[in-house]
């Protein structure tokens, strides 16, 4: 399973990736402070080790999402708090 897992990153790493919600929420709290990562309700689920694997994964040339998941992206975002 990891081979074929290794396979499809490698074919679609130049195309690029359609992340979702949770997992580009996850990844921006992440970019910002991992610490945040277990202090946030939306990722406490996560740990910050969690993230480090994420990032590494998303290394795509394009990295893409649509209006909606980017809408509750901004609403979830705001209710991280300060600061």
């Amino acid at each position: 399973m990891i081979i074929e897992t290794q396979q499809l990153f490698k074919k679609y790493r130049s195309k690029g990736i359609l992340v979702d919600t949770n997992i580009l929420l996850l990844w921006f709290v992440g970019k910002v402070n991992e610490k945040r990562i277990s202090q946030f309700n939306r990722t406490e689920k996560f740990l910050p080790e969690h993230y480090q694997l994420l990032d590494r994964l998303l290394k795509f040339a394009k990295i893409v999402t649509t209006p909606n998941i980017l809408t509750e992206i901004n609403s979830l975002i705001n209710q991280l708090g300060e600061p």
